[in-house]
């Protein structure tokens, strides 16, 4: 069982960028709608860690590298951290 959290949801064009964050998915959506002149058309939404949504915010979505564990969204770091415990 991974011991990955999920705090809140990202909203993301895969291959590209994650362009919402919020702690619902509706918030992630309005989010997303600020940052995409209001066309999320195409983006999917996804569960995330606290520190993805974290990075996002502090950084932006488009220059960050995340993974998926579990189905949830995470940062790069966490996702390696977790494969050395494994």
């Amino acid at each position: 069982m991974s011991k990955i959290k999920s705090a809140g949801f990202v909203v993301v064009q895969e291959g590209y960028a994650i362009s919402g964050t919020g702690k619902t998915k509706d918030e992630a959506i309005e989010d997303a709608k600020e940052w995409t002149s209001g066309d999320i058309a195409g983006l999917d939404i996804h569960p995330a860690t606290q520190a993805l949504i974290d990075l996002v915010d502090s950084e932006g979505g488009l220059y960050i590298t995340w993974e998926y564990i579990d189905g949830v969204a995470c940062t790069k770091q966490e996702a390696e951290s977790l494969e050395s415990v494994e």
